[in-house]
């Protein structure tokens, strides 16, 4: 990570203001797409369509029923995150609401066969949002005491990918995962401007599937770290505090794994998924600075067809404990404040139309419960706290060709 280390404690704070795009487990999305994020984030053993199947497990593209014909899915994303925080400094208390509480994320996947009738190779590409949120506290009285007030980090993901079907029961299959990210920061009691930049940066992630008997299959991923560097974004410090100059930024999605199980049964109507992924917050750049910790999340659903071949119900829930720790207060301040990514909590809720052979409709609805989290000096004379709680509504269009 670049930066002074006089300067550690502020400039990893921002960082956890930076990182507020898209927190749901951590910085990550728990799914992309209506179906996998109703379904409580799973896919990684049977995703139901082509980008949350390039997003879960590439693999994964050679297991459904839809496997011999070319599909293409389309989804937004409506994200409205609520958070507030406070800080009290002895009879002084400000207090203030993120005016970021809206931002549409988009996603587009296409999967299709390679080859002659019965190939065993399948290709596939997806572009996805997977950051869009930052925070705005510019015009909110507590905008005037933590040091940068407005930030916004965007990352789209482009990922081909390719999977091969060894035999009818096993699947593997890779993505090569191109990002483009941008970051914006305005500053509040340092009087540095707003800076901003973008980079590129690249990561590979790999996936097997396991069909172990007519009812139960599995599946199992890893992707590697990816990392950007953002130029002269960050204020530089010095022993006396800022020294006018801008320093760089690297800020590093973190390595992780997942293992998926899925069942069908009940004459196939209805399927029950399980996700469990690590994910190595505890030695990413920028976050293992800030004494981030890894993270472990979990995933259920259940989708059942309640009308043959026409509509299924689909429900899921996620977890992912806070990965945010408390440390000193004057980190506490900027992290609790700037980037509460706390919710630990998430409901989901969805329903699939078919609306003829060719075409598919998907909604959801997925609900994150606030959590705050607080923070006090030893001596309890100040004290800060933050909440967060989150609501996203995903229309999704599936046409297979």
């Amino acid at each position: 990570m670049k930066y002074k280390s006089t300067g550690i404690a502020i400039t990893a704070a921002s960082l956890a203001i930076i990182s507020q795009a898209s927190a749901t487990n951590g910085v990550n999305l728990i799914g992309i797409g209506p179906i996998s994020r109703s379904l409580g984030g799973t896919g990684i053993a049977a995703p139901q369509d082509a980008v949350s199947a390039v997003f879960s497990n590439p693999a994964a593209m050679c297991i459904s029923e839809s496997c011999s014909k070319p599909q293409a899915d389309f989804s937004l994303t409506t994200f409205m995150p609520s958070t507030s925080a406070k800080i009290s400094m002895g009879p002084n208390t400000f207090k203030g609401d993120s005016d970021s509480d809206l931002y549409f994320i988009p996603a587009m996947g296409v999967s299709l066969p390679i080859g002659h009738e019965g190939s065993h190779w399948r290709a596939g590409m997806a572009i996805y949002g997977i950051s869009g949120l930052g925070v705005d506290y510019e015009s909110e009285p507590i905008g005037s005491v933590i040091p940068f007030n407005f930030t916004e980090l965007q990352i789209m993901k482009v990922a081909p990918s390719v999977a091969y079907s060894i035999n009818p029961d096993v699947s593997i299959g890779a993505s090569l995962h191109v990002n483009y990210a941008s970051l914006e920061i305005g500053s509040g009691v340092f009087p540095t401007g707003k800076n901003d930049d973008t980079d590129w940066s690249m990561g590979i992630q790999l996936g097997a599937t396991w069909r172990i008997s007519n009812s139960v299959t599995a599946g199992l991923t890893y992707t590697t770290a990816q990392s950007n560097t953002f130029e002269d974004v960050m204020p530089e410090f010095g022993m006396m505090g800022p020294t006018g100059a801008t320093t760089d930024f690297d800020l590093e999605l973190p390595q992780q794994a997942g293992i998926g199980v899925a069942w069908v049964g009940m004459e196939e109507r209805l399927t029950l998924s399980f996700d469990c992924k690590w994910i190595n917050w505890g030695s990413a750049d920028g976050y293992s600075d800030f004494g981030w910790r890894d993270q472990w999340t979990f995933g259920l659903g259940a989708q059942y067809e309640v009308i043959q071949d026409t509509m299924v119900l689909r429900i899921g829930y996620n977890y992912g404990e806070n990965p945010l720790r408390n440390q000193e207060f004057q980190q506490d301040v900027m992290s609790i404040v700037g980037f509460p990514a706390i919710v630990e909590h998430h409901l989901g809720m969805g329903i699939g139309y078919q609306i003829n052979e060719d075409f598919v409709l998907n909604l959801s609805w997925v609900h994150a419960f606030e959590n705050t989290m607080k923070s006090k000096t030893p001596d309890g004379s100040a004290k800060v706290e933050s909440s967060l709680s989150e609501d996203t509504i995903d229309v999704g269009l599936t046409w297979r060709f």
